[in-house]
């Protein structure tokens, strides 16, 4: 049976890393087989055992070439699961996650010549984080980054 991308599934927390008083990493793992994503994607999470309904979407920090899930959460006041993670989460808690998304990925095929500019603001560096590693680690293109 082909468990690539099985959801919903529980994910469990490998390593945490404090990045900023407010702000963490969460290295995740998945309980049976592996889980596919592109740079710039997100994945999305089930922030209430009692309501499945409520959920909460988070840009994947690392790049499929880490062999590594991890997410970076900025604590929110008002945030459910950016509370409960920040505040609670130790290494060994399982979270459910319910699907990888989006498309604001790389193009398919890159030239090494092709120049790349990204902006962001804030925690919008998350997703541009892991394809400006992942442009670094395969090619030689020119990035451009503000922030």
């Amino acid at each position: 049976m082909d468990y690539v991308n099985h959801f919903p599934q529980d994910l469990v927390i490998q390593d945490i890393i404090l990045e900023t008083a407010l702000c963490k990493t969460f290295v995740l793992s998945p309980a049976i087989g592996k889980i596919t994503f592109q740079a710039g994607q997100y994945i999305t999470f089930q922030a209430d055992a009692k309501d499945p309904t409520v959920t909460r979407s988070y840009s994947i920090s690392s790049t499929a070439l880490e062999q590594r899930l991890a997410i970076t959460i900025k604590r929110q006041e008002n945030g459910l699961f950016s509370r409960m993670m920040i505040d609670r989460a130790q290494v060994g808690d399982k979270v459910r996650a319910i699907g990888v998304f989006g498309k604001y990925v790389l193009p398919p095929v890159i030239d090494a010549a092709d120049h790349f500019f990204f902006f962001a603001a804030g925690s919008g560096i998350v997703p541009i984080y892991s394809l400006i590693k992942t442009l670094l680690a395969t090619g030689q293109n020119k990035i451009i980054l503000i922030y």
